[in-house]
């Protein structure tokens, strides 16, 4: 990506679209995943089974995991691409261990299915925000979109492959197989709430000229 001068226009929004992805994203997981020990994939799936086995905080775990991999893209994506992206890893990851600690960690949609849902609807928009915002959020959803860049296939649909590795090791680790179920929903929805932002925000338009001299307009354009 190309990096906007700063406190220009396109700065401000870029940056403005990742600080509140950022947010939206610590508070889909905090308040609608992580209560439920739903692992969605992800780096803070991965995360959230070091909690698990280690008690350490799950966002800087996740930031912990997710500094080789910026190192490794900010290199091929440029260094515009890191800085927002690691504004992106840090405020996310500050977000969801400060409501932690500030609030607990409890439901607040105490049916597993609903808060599955909402919670992977809220996360997907909230990282086609950051996207939007010309960043990341790190872990598979950057592997996924450098994935996406190379094969045409949609962002989503290459998380969908990746976060199920995670939860198959979810599935070894917490010997639950009754959580698996509710994480392949939850990567269903972020998966089909980030393609349809994303879609949405790069639809192409079209426009049809009728006209006697439809040779000359094809030339021109």
């Amino acid at each position: 990506f190309a990096t906007a001068p700063i406190l220009s226009r396109e700065w401000l929004v870029n940056h403005a679209w990742v600080v509140a992805g950022s947010l939206a994203m610590a508070a889909g997981y905090h308040f609608f995943i992580i209560p439920h020990l739903v692992v969605p994939g992800g780096i803070i799936g991965l995360a959230q089974l070091i909690n698990h086995l280690l008690g350490w905080p799950v966002g800087l775990t996740a930031l912990v995991i997710n500094v080789p991999i910026l190192i490794l893209a900010s290199r091929v994506l440029g260094p515009g691409f890191g800085v927002k992206t690691v504004l992106s890893m840090v405020i996310g990851s500050l977000a969801i261990d400060g409501l932690a600690a500030w609030l607990g960690i409890r439901p607040i949609i105490p049916d597993i299915l609903v808060s599955t849902v909402f919670g992977g609807v809220v996360i997907g928009v909230a990282v086609a925000m950051i996207i939007r915002g010309k960043a990341n959020a790190g872990g598979t959803s950057l592997v996924a979109q450098l994935i996406s860049r190379l094969t045409r296939v949609p962002t989503g649909r290459v998380m969908l492959w990746v976060d199920g590795a995670v939860v198959l090791a979810s599935m070894i680790i917490l010997r639950d197989l009754k959580a698996a179920p509710y994480a392949i929903i939850g990567i269903y929805a972020i998966s089909r709430s980030l393609d349809a932002f994303l879609n949405g925000l790069d639809a192409s338009k079209a426009l049809m000229i009728i006209s006697d001299k439809h040779e000359e307009i094809r030339q021109v354009i």
